[in-house]
């Protein structure tokens, strides 16, 4: 089993500079492999390609407009079983990731 990290980005180059090492640093506590997507919007409006190149995200621009747009794009291009949506703005704090992740499994 595997994870899908998707973070939906709207002009965050500079916040993904902080948020992606952190997110990858959780991720690795976890043990399992994962991807990190970013959905950025139709055409980029910053250096937010630059910014995945640096820190190994795949970068995909949405294809539909709007959020539920990014959102679905997120959920198309997610490789993996396991599939966590976050903002690239910082709203969601990395440091819960592991405890959303083994909340949902016990759903299962």
């Amino acid at each position: 089993m595997a994870i899908s990290a998707v973070l939906l980005a709207y002009k965050e180059a500079e916040n993904l500079k902080v948020l992606l090492p952190k997110i990858k640093q959780q991720l690795d506590k976890i043990g399992e492999e994962y991807e990190i997507i970013i959905v950025d919007t139709m055409k980029p409006l910053d250096d937010t390609p630059a910014v995945c190149k640096k820190f190994g995200a795949r970068y995909v621009n949405q294809r539909l407009p709007h959020f539920g747009g990014a959102f679905r794009t997120g959920i198309k291009a997610a490789r993996y079983d396991k599939f966590l949506i976050m903002d690239s703005d910082g709203s969601h704090n990395p440091i819960y990731i592991p405890d959303i992740l083994s909340k949902a499994l016990m759903l299962l």
